[in-house]
């Protein structure tokens, strides 16, 4: 059989596609923190499946996350700087929770950069 060049791009296409389909365990956006601000963040996890947001860098010295409001679903933990979000098996659904990262800010000061997490657990 010969293969033209639509048979490939199709052939190509379609494996984009399938790929995109599958969905991640955890997927939530790249995002900022400020000093005196709640960021939103919306994450989506899978029931089961540990989900961890650890921190990308920052300018301040971090010295660990803190839990600031349990998950009212799942399980949310603060592990060093990382925080981990553990939705039950089965379950489906959505959950919330509120954490900081703490450190000092560029004058020394004791701070919090605190997010509030939109979860949306899938089977």
């Amino acid at each position: 059989m010969k293969i033209t060049f639509g048979m490939a791009f199709a052939a190509l296409l379609l494996s984009c596609v399938s790929a995109e389909a599958q969905v991640k365990n955890c997927d939530y956006p790249r995002f900022r923190t400020a000093v005196g601000q709640t960021t939103d963040l919306a994450m989506t996890v899978r029931a089961g499946k540990p989900c961890r947001i650890t921190l990308g860098g920052s300018l301040s010295p971090i010295s660990e996350a803190r839990i600031l409001k349990a998950a009212s679903v799942g399980k949310s933990s603060a592990q060093g700087t990382s925080i981990v979000y553990l939705a039950k098996a089965g379950f489906s659904g959505s959950d919330r929770f509120t954490w900081a990262w703490a450190g000092q800010d560029r004058w020394g000061k004791d701070q919090l950069w605190s997010v509030d997490v939109a979860v949306n657990v899938i089977p």
